[in-house]
C-alpha cells in the first residue's frame, strides 16, 4: 500500500496508515542524521509539493507494509538541508 508523511509551511504533520510516534521517531532521525544521497530526493517549486493542497512544503512517499515503511522519495520545496532544518525546528531539535 503506498501513503505518505505530509508537512505544512506551518509545521503540522499529516500521516495516512502509520502510527504516530513512528511518524514522530523516523522524522527525528531524518533531521539529525539524514543524507541527501540516502534518498530519492526531489526539489521542487513552491507550491508544487501537492498542487492541490499548496501548504504541503514536503512529502515523503511512502510503501507501507504491516510491520514496517519504506521511503520512496522526498518531495521539497526547500533545498535538503534547509528540509532538515524545518523538521528540527518542529521538534525543538
Amino acid at each position: 500500500m503506498e501513503t505518505s508523511i505530509e508537512i505544512t509551511n506551518d509545521g503540522k504533520i499529516y500521516c495516512n496508515g502509520i502510527k504516530e510516534d513512528s511518524v514522530n521517531g523516523f522524522l527525528i532521525l531524518f533531521a539529525m542524521y539524514a543524507q541527501e544521497d540516502d534518498y530519492n530526493y526531489i526539489r521542487m517549486n513552491e507550491g508544487m509539493v501537492q498542487p492541490q493542497k499548496k501548504n504541503i512544503v514536503i512529502s515523503f512517499g511512502i510503501e507501507l507494509y504491516p510491520t514496517d515503511f519504506f521511503i520512496k522519495n522526498v518531495l521539497s520545496s526547500m533545498d535538503f538541508e534547509v528540509t532538515k532544518k524545518f523538521i528540527a525546528d518542529i521538534y525543538g531539535l
